[in-house]
């Protein structure tokens, strides 16, 4: 029996789909999800928490670690949202390593690829509904602010 050509695509494009690596996957804390396209979290503003799958302690140091499949230049960000991810803002622009209410690490090199840890202090407070944030910030694709310079990785926490 023969096949008609477009279930033999789909049925190849099925089989590739399993093999497609992120730009960046956020590996501990565990990730809210793999998406990492829209803000704040990789899946868009309306992106619902997830359970929370790591519970640290109020001022503690921890490694946040992730892997860069897909190399650009660049840097990384990494924020907390001590209630949601309402709190979360993008740089200004590709140079801006400012920091700001949340960030807890700007400017992190580029390193071009692999596997990234990086220790960071949490704050010194108790939250229930935290939400850690890694930006990958692209500066190769201008012009900056068309959606694709950034992706995002979001991790839901608790600090108690």
């Amino acid at each position: 029996m023969r096949l008609p050509a477009s279930i033999l695509v789909f049925a190849s494009l099925a089989l590739c789909a399993g093999e497609v690596r992120a730009h960046i996957a956020l590996t501990s804390p565990p990730p809210r999800t793999d998406m990492q396209k829209q803000g704040p979290c990789g899946a868009g503003p309306a992106d619902p928490r997830g359970p929370t799958l790591a519970t640290f302690k109020p001022g503690e140091k921890i490694v946040v670690t992730w892997n860069e499949f897909v190399n650009h230049p660049g840097h990384y960000r990494i924020a907390l949202d001590e209630d949601g991810q309402d709190g979360f803002f993008d740089p200004k622009d590709f140079d801006d390593v400012s920091g700001g209410p949340g960030v807890l690490m700007d400017g992190i090199a580029d390193k071009q690829g692999g596997d990234y840890a990086q220790e960071i202090t949490l704050p010194n407070v108790e939250c229930d509904n935290c939400v850690l944030q890694v930006i990958q910030m692209m500066t190769d694709k201008k012009p900056y602010g068309d959606g694709n310079d950034l992706y995002y990785q979001c991790a839901d926490i608790a600090i108690k």
